[in-house]
């Protein structure tokens, strides 16, 4: 003869509370397992073709945007240059703490300019010099040149 047992509705609803978490953290296990497999294909192929893109549209042929960019930046960088008085000179020679004055800035302009020596297709190298060109700029400076 079998006996049944009666559950209590309160051990019913653990029951079904524990299988609803239990399914969850399945869920959350599948989805990482699938997030896992697709960040390793990811890295794997996805650096390859990113790679293989920039190579592309970064190539410095001859006449490309890129090279053009290379050879004359635009950016032109400002240079601001302090220098130093002594005004003690003497003193500071007879052994005195030196007294110095400030005097600047005197700010500069820059360009940049890259002149090509050689181009190497085979290579893909190019060979430049660096031409800077400085310009004054009196009204950022604090006195003539």
């Amino acid at each position: 003869m079998q006996t049944m047992k009666l559950v209590k509705p309160e051990e019913r609803y653990r029951f079904s509370e524990l299988l609803c978490m239990f399914k969850a953290w399945a869920a959350m296990g599948a989805t990482g397992v699938v997030a896992l497999i697709f960040g390793l294909l990811t890295v794997v192929y996805f650096q390859d073709l990113i790679t293989m893109v920039i190579h592309k549209e970064l190539e410095m042929k001859n006449g490309s945007e890129p090279l053009e960019l290379y050879l004359e930046p635009p950016v032109e960088p400002i240079t601001k240059v302090y220098f130093f008085n002594l005004t003690n000179a003497e003193k500071t020679l007879s052994g005195d703490i030196p007294i110095l004055e400030e005097v600047g800035p005197y700010v500069y302009r820059e360009k940049w300019e890259k002149v090509v020596d050689k181009f190497d297709d085979k290579n893909k190298t190019v060979t430049f010099r660096l031409k800077t060109i400085k310009y004054f700029m009196p009204r950022e400076s604090a006195g003539k040149e």
